[in-house]
């Protein structure tokens, strides 16, 4: 009876400690990471994640780019809002908080060299103050945030590690245009640049040279 106690006891143990293990486990962002994101930004976004599916059926609408700093803090460099800029790591994770408080993120990495990696992040980090391509244009020294990262990594590695489509404004299997696309070009006054080359994070997130390191949610 006392040894059934005991071994009940160490049972108990095995699984608090490893309860606690689990809870405690934790993603060390490194410089050359890509940070996926489903931001829930409107229609807007909700187009953008219905036209391509991403890795694991997920829906990203956003990426980013780790460089850590000269102080060893990992901070994240991409195109949002109105142009290239530097956002922190944890600022760029609360920016997509499900009900349950986890960033709507996953982390991916790939196999590439140290140097490789610090080429491409330098290469980005050069865009910072750049405009944001609004009209999702190639070749227009603007960049929406994933046009900048296909750029910096295939620059980087001398090859095409992320390829170029033609982007398509449409419904799903129609030949209709997203209404929020018509909205949205409409106000910029400017025709939608149907089957223009380009890139989406769902696109690149199904990369081979990418496999998923971490999922927050």
């Amino acid at each position: 009876m006392q040894m059934n106690h005991i071994l009940s006891l160490i049972t108990l143990l095995f699984i608090v400690l490893f309860s606690a293990c689990k809870q405690n486990e934790t993603y060390r962002p490194i410089q050359g990471d890509i940070l996926f994101q489903d931001i829930d930004c409107g229609p807007l976004c909700d187009a953008i994640e219905q036209v391509t599916t991403s890795v694991e059926s997920y829906h990203f609408s956003h990426m980013g780019l780790v460089y850590i700093d000269s102080l060893g803090n990992p901070q994240i460099i991409e195109s949002i809002g109105d142009r290239v800029q530097l956002t922190s790591y944890h600022n760029f994770l609360n920016r997509s908080m499900t009900t349950s408080h986890q960033p709507k993120v996953i982390a991916m990495r790939s196999d590439f060299s140290k140097d490789e990696l610090n080429r491409a992040v330098d290469i980005a980090l050069g865009e910072v103050g750049m405009p944001y391509d609004e009209l999702f244009l190639p070749d227009n020294q603007k960049w929406y945030c994933s046009e900048l990262i296909a750029h910096a990594f295939n620059k980087a590695m001398h090859k095409t590690v992320f390829e170029s489509a033609p982007m398509t404004y449409k419904l799903p299997g129609k030949q209709e245009y997203d209404p929020a696309w018509i909205r949205y070009f409409n106000d910029l006054h400017t025709p939608i640049p149907e089957g223009l080359p380009g890139c989406n994070p769902g696109a690149m997130s199904q990369s081979t040279y990418l496999k998923v390191i971490y999922r927050y949610y």
